[in-house]
């Protein structure tokens, strides 16, 4: 009887012998990047702020100044790039989820510290590129919206502040997605011939397809985990039970159709090859 062959499991005594170090190191700076964000200025995430700024002065022909303390100032659009809107928590998210995806793939420590490394250079770039459109959008869009008196219809609910959030959501969401199919992609192209490894979503016997659009949870876990479930943990809903709910709520409206949007888009690729 042929023996069935299975993914491993990062949670299996062998995976964590050969990868458990690694697994560490990636929740021990997961913790010291959430720290670092929850101190950090302007000041201090220049190195994100910097090129974020110049690169949407590049797209778009917007001037910004920067102001010690404050961040990159648009005068003439009145815009700030502060700290919160480095970025620095998409490319937490981006991180975590490239590595703790992807490193069971890695057959030695040594690949797995390569990968590490190779993770947070690529959720850097990354970063800085999507949310500069993120930035140029924040910007253009409510200027459009404004001038045709569409927040005087829906004004009540969709505000400019809100329509903030709400392009925020959308933009690095779905930009999440994308990476993560974009590096699944290459990693099977590469020729790992191996079955989606992530141990929180793997079923011995489930099959390839069905695993394939199981495997768009990972993203949404990631993103979820980090921007609800660690403030979440730190209660930070005791402070303003209403506001978090609220932001909980608007997450789930602008994620849920993403989501259903991107497995949809999967099916009928995988419908297409397959024909």
């Amino acid at each position: 009887m042929k023996r069935e062959q299975t993914s491993p499991s990062i949670f299996t005594s062998q995976a964590l012998k050969k990868q458990g170090p690694l697994y560490f190191a990636g929740l021990a700076l997961l913790a010291v990047a959430k720290y670092y964000y929850s101190k950090a200025g302007s000041h201090d995430l220049l190195w994100l702020l910097s090129p974020t700024a110049r690169l949407v002065t590049a797209l778009s022909g917007i001037v910004f100044t920067y102001i010690p303390r404050t961040g990159y100032v648009s005068h003439a659009y009145q815009f700030i790039i502060a700290g919160s809107c480095s970025g620095f928590q998409f490319m937490t998210i981006a991180s975590a989820m490239l590595f703790f995806s992807f490193l069971p793939r890695m057959e030695t420590r040594t690949k797995g510290a390569v990968w590490l490394g190779a993770a947070v250079m690529l959720s850097y770039i990354y970063t800085v590129f999507i949310n500069s459109w993120r930035i140029l959008v924040s910007v253009r869009l409510p200027l459009y919206l404004r001038k045709r008196g569409f927040f005087y219809a829906f004004g009540t609910w969709l505000t400019p502040e809100r329509l903030h959030t709400v392009i925020g959501i959308f933009i690095y969401f779905s930009s999440l997605l994308v990476l993560y199919a974009a590096a699944e992609a290459l990693f099977r192209r590469a020729g790992s011939g191996r079955q989606m490894q992530d141990a929180a979503f793997q079923v011995k016997t489930v099959p390839a397809a069905l695993q394939k659009r199981r495997s768009w949870a990972i993203p949404f876990f990631w993103y979820f985990a980090v921007v609800l479930g660690i403030p979440f943990l730190n209660q930070a809903w005791r402070r303003d039970l209403q506001a978090f709910a609220g932001y909980v709520l608007l997450m789930l409206l602008v994620c849920l159709p993403i989501l259903l949007l991107f497995i949809l888009a999967g099916r009928i690729l995988c419908g297409k090859s397959e024909g």
